[in-house]
């Protein structure tokens, strides 16, 4: 991830065909037996918008999964 908090995607959108596409994004921050994993829930949002947003892909079908 950049600095800027977007994601970066090497696949440039006009090449994605998105009319059957559907995103499972997991940022999990806590866990019970491991160290955590500060920012995975910023990063999980950050993905979750840029799938929304940018991409144009119906929140529907973005499942958002945070700790």
């Amino acid at each position: 991830m950049n600095n800027t908090n977007k994601p970066e995607v090497a696949v440039p959108r006009a090449t994605l065909d998105l009319k059957d596409a559907v995103a499972l994004v997991v940022g999990i921050e806590r866990y019970a037996f491991v160290p955590g994993v500060p920012g995975a829930k910023a990063n999980a949002l950050a993905w979750h918008a840029y799938f929304t947003r940018s991409l144009g892909l119906p929140a529907p079908r973005v499942r958002l999964l945070v700790d």
